[in-house]
């Protein structure tokens, strides 16, 4: 598995995101679609969803591949990407709810 470093180790977890997001906008745009998707989905039934059910979602689908890895999403990553979404979209961000940010 050749992987390519596409961030320094000292960098901090937000700035290895932010890093990761700019390279790779095609997962963005596919995550944000899905997010859209279960929380529309959820106003109509009010079952709540995740981050990481959506990531898992795409995963097992085969939707994306990352530009920098063989990795597609990095877990760490993916409450990031949550959290994103849920500022770009207020009105239906109390579909998902959050925990904590440890680092």
């Amino acid at each position: 598995m050749n992987q390519i470093t596409w961030f320094e180790e000292e960098q901090t977890l937000e700035a290895r995101y932010q890093n990761w997001k700019s390279q790779n906008p095609h997962i963005t745009r596919q995550f944000y679609s899905q997010f859209n998707r279960l929380a529309n989905h959820w106003v109509k039934t009010e079952k709540r969803f995740g981050s990481k059910m959506v990531a898992e979602y795409l995963r097992y689908n085969g939707h994306f591949t990352s530009n920098e890895s063989d990795y597609k999403i990095d877990n760490s990553f993916v409450s990031r990407l949550g959290r994103d979404w849920q500022a770009a979209k207020p009105d239906l961000a109390g579909a998902m709810r959050n925990r904590e940010l440890r680092s």
